[in-house]
């Protein structure tokens, strides 16, 4: 258990905090609401401990004998509930632990304190049997509401307690306590940083952990090696995200930065402004590869694949969409052609494409990418021994044309039929 002064950010709150104890204003119930790991707890224990501290002033002094049995967590008056089934706070929990013990008087200090973390968890009973002492708590009673949901709550809890919303701390602020407290490496701390979002305790578990690193080298790997993989490699990409099933989110994050960093070495040509320092030469080499539009495209097509695993999509045919639209998206650089090279006859130039034609063509993209994945996947239904190369779609959308590769002849003529229905 911590002091406030060990706690990074949420300034605000703290301040609110110590003016409640300052000017005895202390509300009966409070909701500390924000993302797992945002420091809920910490804020939580630090409030109680000031309240139960015997010194003066609004900090507690950690010196005492009630913030040494609150440090080691053993303060008669600080209560911590607790729930049996794992996904739920039933009615038996808040009755036995809260309203039947609130009504004996604190055992050595001014208030009882009561934490209860994940209280999203409360079922409505369990709800409704809170909500009657936070009606008519007594004069000592302070409720410590921790959640990550706080619209989850009734209405008549929401309007009883008083609601205080955890906000993200600066980047600059985590990478600078990461550095100075578990000693690692600037560029290290940029990433853990950007990635935690604003979370101080997201920041901590991942500068710690070793999966986070394992999950960082494979999303930079992919990433340096995509535009160079053949379509037919596809499947191995696909595999190698699939390793991560569970933290899927968390690998579609750490590609958000790559591409963040690619936009912006294009927009700036600055290295001192990158996350993955590190990386500078892949990044500067995909930053002249690729378009504003298309790095648009590919964020978008994250965002997209968030919402279609989070809807049980098929994993594969999401993985393998998302990454055919990033392949797609790089830019073909001029080459020269020998004058003997050139395929004659040239078609002839109907008119110079406007923008509006590029925006067709970048739909078409994105279209073709998705029909090559259900091609695919009727290819291997109707168990045609034959290798799709490619889906192209005419300017004027008439047609979708397939290009096939195949050792013998082969009959198509139902598969035909059923892309013809899709």
């Amino acid at each position: 258990m911590a002091g406030f002064s060990d706690i990074i950010g949420h300034e605000q709150i703290i301040g609110h905090l110590k003016n409640a104890i300052a000017l005895d204003k202390v509300s009966h119930a409070y909701i500390f609401n924000g993302p797992k790991l945002s420091g809920k707890m910490m804020l939580a224990e630090a409030f109680a401990m000031a309240l139960q501290c015997e010194g003066e002033g609004t900090r507690p002094c950690l010196l005492c004998r009630s913030c040494k049995q609150a440090v080691d967590h053993n303060q008669p008056d600080i209560i911590y509930v607790s729930h049996e089934k794992p996904n739920t706070i039933g009615v038996d929990d808040i009755r036995t632990q809260i309203n039947n013990d609130i009504v004996i008087k604190p055992y050595s200090s001014r208030y009882k304190v009561y934490i209860v973390d994940e209280a999203e968890k409360m079922n409505q009973q369990a709800q409704n049997a809170l909500l009657k002492t936070i009606e008519e708590p007594p004069a000592y009673a302070v409720i410590l509401l921790l959640t990550t949901n706080a619209d989850s709550f009734l209405p008549t809890i929401l309007s009883r307690c008083i609601t205080l919303n955890l906000k993200v701390v600066k980047e600059d602020v985590i990478k600078s306590y990461l550095m100075k407290t578990y000693h690692i490496p600037d560029y290290q701390a940029d990433v853990c940083a950007a990635f935690s979002q604003g979370n101080v305790g997201k920041a901590i578990q991942l500068a710690s952990s070793e999966e986070f690193g394992e999950l960082k080298a494979s999303v930079l790997q992919l990433m340096k090696r995509l535009e160079d993989i053949d379509l037919y490699e596809m499947t191995a990409a696909v595999k190698q995200i699939a390793e991560y099933k569970l933290t899927v989110n968390d690998y579609f994050d750490l590609m958000m930065i790559w591409f963040r960093d690619v936009l912006y070495m294009k927009a700036t040509n600055d290295v001192n402004g990158l996350i993955f320092k590190d990386e500078v030469y892949d990044i500067k080499k995909q930053a002249a590869k690729r378009s504003y539009q298309g790095i648009e495209t590919i964020i978008r097509a994250l965002e997209t694949a968030k919402v279609r695993i989070s809807a049980n999509v098929n994993f594969d045919l999401v993985i393998e969409l998302l990454l055919l639209t990033i392949k797609e998206t790089v830019l073909i650089p001029p080459k020269e052609v020998d004058d003997d090279k050139v395929v004659q006859p040239l078609k002839p130039v109907i008119r110079i494409a406007t923008d509006d034609d590029e925006k067709v063509i970048e739909k078409n993209k994105e279209k073709e990418a998705e029909a090559y994945v259900i091609c695919k996947e009727k290819i291997a239904k109707h168990g045609l021994d034959m290798k799709l190369v490619a889906a192209e779609y005419t300017f004027d959308n008439n047609k979708l044309l397939f290009y096939f590769t195949a050792d013998g002849r082969i009959d198509f003529r139902e598969l035909v039929k059923d892309l013809a229905s899709v």
